[in-house]
This record gives C-alpha cells, sequence and structure tokens, in this order.
C-alpha cells in the first residue's frame, strides 16, 4: 500500500513536471512566433574575396549629399578631423586580407546585432546599416561581450556590378542585403557566427520604453545635442532618466565628435537596458517581448534563439565588456575609385586581436 502511495506521488510530480515543461515550451513557441524570420543561404555560402580587379562604379543619389555651399558631393563617414590627422594615406593595398582561422567554440554564442536606417517600421535592402555589434555570450562563465564594428570599414564587394569594389562596411545590406553583410563580417574578421538580428531605430525606442526607461549620464555637449534636436530642456548635463525617443537620440549621435564616440554611446545604450531589465517583472518581460519582437528580422532558427533566451537569466544586469573594430594602428585611411573615404583595415591583425577578446 505504501509502495503504491510512493509510486502515485511519484508520477503525480512528473506529471506536475511534464505539464509545466509544455506550458514553457508553448510560451517560447509562441514568443518565436512573432518574430520576422530570413531564409537566406547565407550561413553556408562564403564568396567574400580580397581583389585588386576594380569595375567602374555606378553611383546613386543615397551615396551624396549638398554640402554647405550648395555642392552635391559624396557622402562620408569619417570626420574631417580624423581625415586632417591621418591624412589619405592608404590605398586598396593596404587592406590585408585575413589568414586566421575561424575560432568554433559551443560554449561561446556569436550574434552580429544590425540595426539599419529605415525610418519606419518596415525592412528594406534599399538601406545602411547605422549600427554593426557583434554580441558574444560565453555560457560557461555567464560573461557577455559586445564588439562595435566601424561603418566606415573598407571591405569587397563579392556580388552584382560592383563585385571587387571597396565599399562601406554598413553598405553592404544595400548591396546585396543582412545576408551578405553577416558574410562579410564572419569572412574579413574571420569570426564564427550564429546568425544575425536585424531592428531599426524603432526598437530602440521600444525596448528602452519596455524597460521604463534608462539611466544615463550626458556630457554638455551630448545634453546640447538632444537638447536642439528634440527640444530645450529634454535633458540636462549629469544624470538623466531617457525614455525610448532620446535613448535614440543619444544613440544615433556623432556630430559632437566622431563615429567610434557614436557606437560606444550604442553600446552603453544597450548595456543600460540589460541592467534595467534585470529588475523587470514576468509581466513586464513578457509585455516587452509582445511589443519588440515583431520588430525583430532574423536568419537564426527558433532552436537558436531558444538557446540564446536561455541565457538571457544568467546576463540581465551583467557588464558587458565593449571594444571598436577596427583598433587604432591596424588600419590607414583610403579612398575608393569615386572619393569614398574609408579605413583600409589589416583585417589579420585585427581577427587576431578579436579572437583574443572573445575566447580569453
Amino acid at each position: 500500500m505504501k509502495k503504491n502511495k510512493i509510486i502515485r506521488i511519484a508520477l503525480a510530480i512528473v506529471l506536475i513536471i511534464v505539464v509545466i515543461a509544455i506550458g514553457i515550451f508553448a510560451f517560447v513557441w509562441g514568443k518565436l512566433g512573432l518574430l520576422q524570420y530570413e531564409n537566406d543561404d547565407s550561413k553556408t555560402k562564403s564568396d567574400i574575396v580580397i581583389t585588386d580587379d576594380i569595375p567602374e562604379p555606378i553611383l546613386t543619389e543615397d551615396d551624396f549629399i549638398i554640402d554647405e555651399n550648395g555642392n552635391k558631393v559624396v557622402k562620408q563617414l569619417i570626420s574631417d578631423s580624423v581625415v586632417a590627422a591621418l591624412g589619405i594615406t592608404g590605398s586598396k593595398a593596404d587592406v590585408v586580407p585575413p589568414t586566421e582561422k575561424i575560432v568554433e567554440d559551443n560554449r561561446v554564442l556569436n550574434v552580429l546585432l544590425i540595426a539599419t536606417d529605415e525610418s519606419t517600421k518596415r525592412f528594406t535592402n534599399n538601406a545602411n546599416a547605422d549600427c554593426m555589434i557583434i554580441m558574444s555570450i560565453n555560457k560557461k562563465h555567464n560573461t557577455v561581450k559586445l564588439v562595435s564594428l566601424e561603418r566606415g570599414t573598407a571591405v569587397p564587394i563579392s556580388i552584382g556590378q560592383y563585385a571587387g569594389e571597396y565599399e562601406w562596411l554598413n553598405n553592404m545590406v544595400r548591396q546585396g542585403g543582412p545576408g551578405l553583410l553577416y558574410r562579410t563580417v564572419m569572412e574579413c574578421f574571420r569570426v564564427d557566427l550564429m546568425g544575425y538580428i536585424r531592428v531599426n531605430p524603432t526598437i530602440f525606442t521600444e525596448i528602452v520604453d519596455a524597460c521604463g526607461g534608462i539611466d544615463l549620464s550626458l556630457t554638455a555637449a551630448e545634453a546640447e545635442y538632444i537638447n536642439n534636436g528634440l527640444g530645450a530642456g529634454t535633458v540636462k548635463v549629469g544624470k538623466n532618466h531617457l525614455d525610448g525617443k532620446t535613448a535614440e537620440a543619444y544613440a544615433r549621435c556623432r556630430a559632437i565628435d566622431d563615429d567610434w564616440s557614436r557606437i560606444g554611446r550604442q553600446r552603453t545604450v544597450i548595456q543600460a537596458a540589460l541592467t534595467q531589465a534585470k529588475g523587470m517583472s514576468v509581466s513586464e518581460l513578457n509585455s516587452m517581448l509582445d511589443k519588440v519582437l515583431p520588430l525583430v528580422k532574423t536568419n537564426l532558427k527558433p532552436f537558436e534563439i531558444t538557446e540564446l533566451v536561455l541565457q538571457v537569466p544568467s546576463i540581465a544586469g551583467k557588464t558587458a565588456q565593449q571594444m571598436s573594430l577596427p583598433k587604432a594602428g591596424t588600419y590607414k585611411i583610403m579612398q575608393n575609385s569615386y572619393g569614398k573615404n574609408m579605413f583600409a583595415t589589416d583585417f589579420d591583425k585585427n581577427a587576431q586581436i578579436l579572437h583574443e577578446f572573445l575566447y580569453n
């Protein structure tokens, strides 16, 4: 009799565990259904080749701006102060192809975060990558690392009428979609990426607002920039509690300094959101997912996303180690064949630096 009672209790416990597991699976699967999935061959196709065979380029209107004198000039990412300091000292010969092998370690999950510059929630391929960050999660040590990639890095185009030409890294979405950007990052920086997660500026607002805002300390120049764009008195010098729109303005600012500082601000916003998410309740997290996930596009498979989601509790609130590439001293400034300033990068050195940062 006693034995039967023990068996019944054991069966009841197993049944409860199974019901809970089914509930969790149904919840996670339902959330994954909110994502936009991209079907492409970017995980298997690898054809990024550095070459001296440069075709005649055909520019589009997106490659130009009107300067202060009313002249139509090629749009530049690299600030005049950086160009003045370094000079146009490089050429395509200074773009050093990588020889490093790609490191594969199943304890380290690397994902490319891409924020494109559409002004609406809809994704298009007529866009540039406003932000490119490798997010690396170490499952063994429960750490997270963020590596920003400079938009003006010179990379070779591997497809289409511009094949062989050098372009800004952020222009790869427009040349061949996010899959081309993903493959270019893997091949040039020799990094093992699970896939990419693509968002646009709208998601910054949604995530920060869902978190209840984020706390950041602003310099005088940052505060003035935000107040000029959003209205006087929006923020002050020092500590501020920023809502979504204000955080987006902060993350996109580069007019006050340079693009290196800008990508640092982008990582700061991500870090602040990670810190804020630690204190969110289950219902608040659920509400945030319902708002944010429909604004995300990815080539990750559902089981890969599930693996990433399972790491969230272990990294929420953690301080991320941060870095930007290419590193100072590993690049020169060059112009491509139609006058764009860009960083002629030694990818071999930067691959070594990246491997050391991610795996040690």
